[in-house]
């Protein structure tokens, strides 16, 4: 029966179960699992790079009563998940171009939640609240148009954690739909990663962005008073980072140049939106380094 069935795949005489999950949560937050074919642990699929460390890990996993929390705690305190992304030593980078023997932290793209939960906090209007209902389900058959209006009309104007983003089945949030959200129908193991132009045309032309733009502008002149200070709080609260010279030059030319002496304050405040979606365009606000 199923309860059998349950107690043998969680049973300590079958690894096989927690070796599977050890190795998605490891290639969630590294980038790239231990057995990279992340769904194919038979004859067919790829060996692991370091067979011992899968199985301390699956063995711990299962010791700690199969605790997700403990596992990530474990996994995010290792050095290995501490270390940067640019090689010590560009001949260990060539030596091993694929990153096996993790000897620096791969680079990695945030997946589609994070970067709308980056926006929004960014923008200050990132809605911390737990738990809770995401949305307001009318009670119908899940066959009949009042449910299918539900679906195909919904308006992604919530600012909670994408956790609690509605996921519909033929329906996606704008910006998960470009940034390569998991198809919802069907199980993923490993989400593709692309880099096409609509991202680009999407952080810089869809009216959500646009908003969150302004919101944020609105917050750096409110926080701060010259043009430096403000560029240097965008940069804080956008990237993680203060600017470096030529960057700060740049900015401030930019706003210098793009800034009329006779402009409204909506004006200005657009000039300052503009700069905090160039930032969110870039690279640094995408990738983890």
């Amino acid at each position: 029966g199923r309860l059998e069935f349950a107690a043998w795949l969680t049973s300590d005489t079958n690894p096989l179960t927690a070796r599977v999950y050890v190795n998605r949560v490891w290639h969630w937050l590294m980038g790239a699992g231990i057995v990279r074919t992340t769904e194919n642990f038979g004859t067919t699929g790829e060996a692991p790079s370091h067979p011992e460390l899968l199985d301390y890990l699956a063995r711990r996993f299962m010791r700690e009563g199969w605790s997700t929390r403990q596992l990530v705690k474990l996994i995010v305190s290792s050095r290995a998940y501490q270390q940067r992304s640019a090689p010590h030593d560009p001949r260990g980078a060539e030596a091993d171009p694929d990153n096996r023997l993790l000897s620096r932290m791969n680079r990695k793209r945030l997946d589609a939640e994070c970067i709308r939960d980056a926006v929004l906090a960014a923008a200050g209007s990132l809605d911390r609240k737990w738990l809770g209902a995401n949305m307001n389900a009318c009670e119908a058959d899940a066959n009949s148009s009042a449910t299918q209006n539900l679906e195909y009309n919904f308006e992604f104007n919530d600012t909670r954690r994408s956790v609690y983003t509605p996921a519909f089945r033929n329906v996606r949030h704008p910006l998960f739909e470009v940034f390569d959200f998991a198809d919802v129908n069907q199980p993923i193991a490993q989400r593709t990663t692309s880099t096409i132009a609509p991202q680009a045309l999407f952080m810089t032309n869809h009216p959500s962005v646009i908003s969150q733009a302004r919101a944020a502008a609105d917050r750096l002149m409110k926080q701060a008073s010259g043009d430096s200070e403000r560029i240097v709080l965008a940069y804080e609260e956008s990237l993680g980072r203060k600017p470096i010279a030529e960057e700060l030059a740049a900015c401030r030319e930019f706003v210098e140049a793009t800034r009329s002496g006779n402009a409204t304050p909506d004006e200005v405040r657009d000039v300052w939106a503009r700069l905090v979606q160039t930032l969110w365009s870039t690279p640094d606000f995408r990738f983890l380094k």
